[in-house]
């Protein structure tokens, strides 16, 4: 009965995300953005059509869980593919780009989060604080002005075809290093809170002890006699490479990092050359369709927090602070790794999307106390606008840059008068 319910909810969500992203292309948005929109809303909308049963059908230790598990898997396998390709396709400019993107476009927010965080102690009162440390405080929302959302940022890119590009791939290949670095400093704020340094520590080791083990299995993969054996029994070698992405995964989430990272680590395992390729964008690309669901699942989430209106100065404040923090960053990187002024511009534009990885991070700090309720919707709007936006600021740019040649072209085609000479 549970598998049943279980098919039935992801059947009406995925149809659901449909409609959402068809809408979303009638506006002219990005159809992810629909997706996210339908994903917040799904849940609740079920719950007033099936009124007071839905309780029963969707409870959140069989139904939901079911539904997560199942969700969070597609987004695992979407993503090994995609970021394979992505290492794959880095050259050596635009691997010096991705580095300084992830760094500049992580540090300069996260700096500006902790002022923030700093301020709203000195100046917030005690109702947007939970009941955590003062360090726990800063650093959360440090890291909460800081996040990029990888799986709305990959679908961002690939909806506009530039995952392919010079900025699709630096931009998406920062902000799996900002996710890997954010997840790792919330582990941290969440082990202050709990009063266990030992969390963090075994949350790092898991971290190297995956690496090892990754390149272990790379070498294993790259042998003549594995690569053939791959090629010959395809769609076997896509079920294996298929459970060990959702077995490290599962081991990454249990030790309080994200599942992400066990996507990560599984790419550094898969080699760059021989069958593997095709194989892993084999499993993204029908890992695909899942992506949306893990909207859903994560919206049921968030908006179990508790209602309350925070004041619009405070919501404005953390608007500021981070569209400031991430577009101004990540151009900056951007320029120092190389880019021009239009592509930096784009790159700064893919940072600023948040998303639900955002929302994940707010339901983290208010599930453990570390911020309340007022703080948690004061920054509900800022994931909602930024993300919202990165589709519409990329087209403007694109109009400017447009714009801006054709003022150029003009100016040279212009002839220039010369005066007549003397007689």
């Amino acid at each position: 009965m549970v598998t049943a319910h279980v098919l039935a909810v992801t059947v009406v969500v995925l149809a659901l995300a449909r409609l959402g992203g068809a809408a979303a292309k009638l506006v002219a948005s990005d159809k992810v953005i629909g997706e996210i929109a339908v994903g917040l809303a799904a849940i609740p909308t079920l719950s007033f059509i099936a009124g007071p049963d839905l309780p029963r059908l969707l409870a959140p230790s069989q139904v939901m869980a079911g539904v997560g598990a199942l969700a969070e898997a597609g987004l695992v396998l979407f993503l090994v593919g995609l970021a394979h390709g992505l290492r794959s396709g880095l050259r050596g400019r635009e691997r010096l780009a991705v580095r300084r993107v992830a760094f500049v476009g992580y540090v300069v927010p996260l700096c500006l989060g902790g002022l923030l965080g700093a301020w709203l102690l000195a100046h917030g009162g005690a109702e947007q604080r939970g009941t955590a440390s003062k360090t726990a405080f800063v650093l959360f929302v440090a890291v909460a002005m800081a996040i990029t959302a990888v799986p709305v940022l990959s679908r961002i890119l690939a909806d506009r075809e530039l995952d392919d590009t010079s900025v699709g791939k630096v931009s998406l290949g920062a902000a799996i290093v900002m996710d890997v670095a954010g997840w790792l400093m919330l582990s941290v704020a969440v082990s202050l809170t709990v009063g266990s340094p030992a969390a963090s520590v075994r949350s790092m080791s898991m971290l190297v002890g995956g690496a090892l083990l990754a390149l272990l299995l790379r070498r294993v993969l790259q042998a003549d006699a594995v690569d053939q054996m791959a090629g010959r029994y395809r769609s076997p070698a896509m079920a294996v490479v298929a459970i060990i992405a959702l077995v490290v995964a599962h081991f990454t989430h249990q030790a309080g990092l994200t599942a992400i990272l066990g996507a990560v680590l599984v790419v550094v395992a898969i080699p760059m050359s021989g069958v593997w390729p095709s194989i892993v964008s084999g499993i993204s690309r029908r890992a695909r369709p899942l992506v949306p669901l893990y909207f859903a699942t994560a919206g049921f989430s968030v908006l179990s927090a508790a209602p309350t209106v925070p004041p619009w100065s405070l919501v404005t404040l953390v608007l500021v602070v981070a569209v400031v923090g991430k577009v101004g960053g990540g151009y900056l990187g951007a320029r120092l790794g190389g880019q021009n002024t239009w592509d930096a511009a784009r790159t700064g534009a893919l940072m600023n999307t948040r998303g639900l990885t955002e929302l994940l991070v707010l339901q983290v700090g208010y599930s453990t106390n570390i911020i309340s309720a007022t703080l948690y919707l004061a920054i509900l709007p800022m994931t909602l606008v930024t993300t919202a936006s990165t589709g519409p600021a990329l087209a403007m740019i694109g109009r400017l840059e447009r714009r801006r040649r054709e003022k150029d072209l003009a100016a040279r085609s212009t002839p220039v008068d010369t005066p007549a000479p003397e007689l």
